[in-house]
């Protein structure tokens, strides 16, 4: 991606509304940039510098399964985890999930024991099946219970910590030798 610079990028591509035809377009727009794209193709993951995730709305799910080549791949949420028949990591190599649905800790006080088992039962399940796992919704105002969640986060092995404020987890991932 740059000069001097050998790790692949994530982007993470939020499409808001229509699902469908906004991936379509999305998809000739990717096209055109497929040579430094991580490719899919009839069964078999061709890794580049971006691989691009396609995240919100749920609709645009169908027509990415339907394609045989594509140069995205979907963003699924901890349900996908639980599926009878889960979708590989070729398809689903990010899970999310909003933090505050599905724990009630926001960094004040202890980390409850039964959620902080949730946590590591979540990232070792997708780890195992070479998911990637991000939380959104975390607390993100600078303080004490921000930094207490990242640190539970870090700890859990969470691969992507969410947040608007990119210096402050600049500090924080130095800090804690990251």
């Amino acid at each position: 991606m740059y000069r001097g610079h050998h790790r692949p990028v994530q982007l993470l591509i939020d499409i808001k509304n229509d699902g469908v035809n906004t991936y379509r377009e999305l998809h000739r727009q990717l096209d055109a940039h497929r040579r430094i794209l991580t490719t899919y193709a009839h069964g078999r993951v061709r890794p580049a510098a971006v691989t691009a995730v396609v995240s919100g709305d749920r609709a645009a799910r169908a027509p990415m399964e339907a394609q045989g080549v594509r140069h995205a791949f979907y963003d699924g949420r901890l349900d996908d985890l639980a599926a009878p028949a889960p979708a590989p990591a070729s398809f689903i190599p990010l899970i999310s999930g909003n933090w505050t649905q599905s724990f009630t800790w926001q960094g004040d006080g202890p980390f409850p024991e039964a959620e902080r088992a949730r946590l590591n039962s979540i990232v070792s399940t997708a780890h195992s099946r070479g998911q990637r796992v991000r939380f959104w919704a975390t607390p993100d105002a600078p303080g004490a219970a921000r930094d207490a969640v990242w640190r539970e986060l870090l700890a859990a092995r969470v691969d992507h910590i969410n947040t608007d404020d990119l210096a402050g987890l600049r500090r924080f991932l130095l800090a804690h030798d990251r």
